[in-house]
């Protein structure tokens, strides 16, 4: 995507790197693998929650738009 500002480019990188399917969207396993790497709780329903939580339009995936939102937040 051009005129993404650096910080946009990092997010990018790390969302395409959990994005193992490439299809453009996390979806839940895919979200998990993101909650490892940054250590969150293990508790299956804070997980199902907050998967829940980012998937803002409740597609049962997490668009790129989605997770920038909810990554700047934290």
């Amino acid at each position: 995507m051009a005129n993404l500002s650096k910080s946009d480019a990092e997010l990018r990188e790390i969302f395409d790197h959990f994005d193992r399917d490439k299809n453009g969207h996390l979806d839940y396993e895919e979200f998990l693998g993101i909650l490892d790497t940054l250590g969150f709780d293990k508790d299956p329903d804070l997980r199902r929650l907050g998967f829940e939580i980012v998937d803002g339009n409740s597609n049962n995936r997490i668009a790129f738009e989605e997770f920038a939102a909810w990554f700047r937040s934290n």
